[in-house]
């Protein structure tokens, strides 16, 4: 389930502002994780956990420490033919994203694997 900005429950982030709240505070560079959607602003922030701190942010103030929105498990549809042996509208499944890799590899209905770009595959 997506949360606004395309995050996920457990994605990495790292805090790309300063932000003083009343009892602690983040700063540029920060490492957070994605802990769910903000009780006030459902459709705009998202609530993330910086080193226990808890704090309601828009997800342009965050870059996801994973460059992609993909995580294991995940059904996929190919944009791309690649090699003849998977073709664009193969149906297939994310099998590993590595941290901080711009790959992410598939299995497709025909038990090819391929490692692919984000953009060459679409969510179900």
């Amino acid at each position: 389930h997506e949360l606004p900005g395309g995050l996920r429950i457990g994605d990495e982030v790292i805090c790309k502002i300063f932000y003083k709240g009343v009892y602690r505070r983040t700063a540029i560079g920060d490492r957070g994780t994605v802990v769910g959607v903000s009780a006030k602003h459902r459709s705009e922030k998202v609530l993330f956990s910086f080193d226990g701190f808890l704090v309601e942010l828009y997800p342009t103030n965050v870059e996801r420490k994973v460059a992609t929105r993909y995580h294991v498990g995940d059904v996929v549809l190919s944009k791309a033919n690649l090699s003849g042996a998977v073709v664009i509208g193969d149906r297939g499944t994310v099998v590993s994203v590595a941290p901080g890799q711009q790959r992410i590899d598939c299995r497709f209905v025909n038990s090819t694997s391929v490692s692919l770009l984000p953009d060459q595959v679409e969510l179900e």
